[in-house]
């Protein structure tokens, strides 16, 4: 898109270490639990708490980070070159832009004949 060799990073970056922190603190608790758990049920129970809870820690760190993991692949031109389309709601008739209620579209079904269902068009 544009040259970012020498533009300067202004957006945060995710953490990464976290994120392996997270995963490396999950493998140990997982292989304390499969040497020290007595039974088979408690060996279960253990594993899938763990588990749970490491997926649960990954999914708040991606929320934690989701800004840093969206600019990750943007440089800094690229606000300048992206492009927003905006859709306005159409009003349907002029009593509904009086009363300040929008409705986009209507289904036809129940509305007297000769009565608009959209905007006029300004053609």
């Amino acid at each position: 898109m544009c040259d970012d060799s020498r533009a300067t990073r202004r957006f945060p970056r995710p953490r990464w270490s976290r994120l392996y922190a997270i995963a490396g603190l999950a493998l140990a608790l997982l292989a304390l639990v499969e040497a020290f758990a007595a039974r088979d049920g408690w060996r279960a129970a253990g594993g899938a708490i763990v588990a749970l809870a490491a997926f649960a820690a990954m999914a708040a760190w991606a929320r934690a980070n989701r800004v840093a993991l969206d600019l990750v692949a943007w440089c800094d031109c690229a606000g300048s070159q992206t492009t927003i389309r905006v859709v306005h709601p159409h009003i349907a008739d002029a009593t509904a832009r009086r009363a300040g209620t929008v409705t986009p579209w209507t289904s036809g079904v129940g509305i007297p004949p000769g009565r608009r269902t959209r905007a006029p068009s300004r053609s």
